[in-house]
């Protein structure tokens, strides 16, 4: 079904059980209806509504919400839609809609400051209710003039809206920001792939199962390990634990548990005074090097049994 090129005060709904229904290139502007005091939400998805489209709308006047997926409006697109002057959202989903796309809207002039529908109070151009789950809320939504919040995103969606969770690769982030099945990257903004640059990077050893992990810097376009790139933790200081919940006063570098050093076979150069490294000389012979203040490297080896 397609529901195309209206123009006019009254509000589109498709009522329950509508799918594969599109609702594009209408414009409804509710000035009258609103001055009368019976604005109602200019596209409405009722009950048992999936798989429909609400795409490229211009919706004005000061209805109480533009759009409004209500009562298990589910796997619904919402993109592209212009939303003016709305009383108390540009857009709403209630608690049972689940599974459906907001993206690429422009929300200007939310007027009032307070709703009564979503528990956290403020205002919100588009406000998901508690119990909504695995809802996408894209990032290319525009909000400018809203009294209170711009999204409220409550409970299992992902998106846009502050500390909402976004999920790259899945749309339940299990953390506020998940990258699923992937690795990620903090790049130089002279960055090329396999070319230039330099990136941080953060990875799992595999992409399935209980894996450890790994954090790497690269230069050169991030692709080799023999481009592999030094990381500094803490450069201002304070301690750093490794194996604890947090550090303590003890030292710079705490560690809760054992300590193993893979040693290199040749001399180490110790371009720093004060410090101290370890060489292997043999299977019984290990020899501790320290640069001192005064610049000079000296060395004692140690005879083990």
């Amino acid at each position: 079904n397609l529901i195309t090129d209206n123009r006019g005060d009254e509000p589109i709904v498709l009522f329950s059980s509508n799918t594969h229904t599109s609702v594009g290139g209408n414009r409804v502007t509710q000035n009258a209806r609103c001055a009368a005091g019976t604005g109602s939400a200019s596209i409405q998805l009722d009950g048992l509504n999936f798989y429909n489209s609400v795409v490229g709308n211009t919706l004005d006047g000061c209805p109480t919400y533009h759009i409004y997926l209500h009562d298990r409006a589910s796997f619904n697109t919402v993109v592209g839609n212009v939303l003016n002057n709305a009383l108390l959202g540009a857009i709403r989903v209630d608690a049972t809609s689940h599974g459906n796309t907001i993206d690429l809207n422009i929300c200007t002039n939310i007027l009032n400051a307070t709703d009564p529908y979503l528990s956290d109070g403020p205002t919100y151009a588009i406000g998901i209710a508690a119990g909504c789950n695995d809802n996408y809320i894209g990032p290319g939504n525009i909000i400018a003039g809203c009294a209170g919040g711009t999204i409220s995103n409550l409970g299992g969606n992902s998106g846009n809206a502050g500390t909402v969770p976004v999920g790259i690769g899945t749309r339940v982030p299990y953390k506020h920001l998940d990258v699923r099945g992937g690795d990620a990257a903090v790049t130089t903004t002279d960055f090329a792939y396999n070319s230039a640059g330099t990136a941080l990077t953060m990875s799992l050893g595999g992409t399935t199962g209980n894996q450890h992990g790994v954090v790497q810097v690269l230069t050169g376009g991030g692709v080799s390990s023999g481009n592999g790139k030094g990381l500094v933790l803490n450069p201002w200081g304070n301690a750093v634990a490794i194996g604890k919940s947090a550090p303590g006063s003890m030292a710079t570098l705490e560690v809760g548990g054992n300590v193993a050093f893979v040693v290199p076979g040749g001399a180490p150069t110790l371009d720093a005074n004060y410090t101290v490294s370890f060489q292997f000389v043999s299977n019984t012979g290990l020899k501790i090097l320290m640069r001192g203040a005064d610049g000079t490297t000296r060395s004692v080896t140690l005879t083990l049994a």
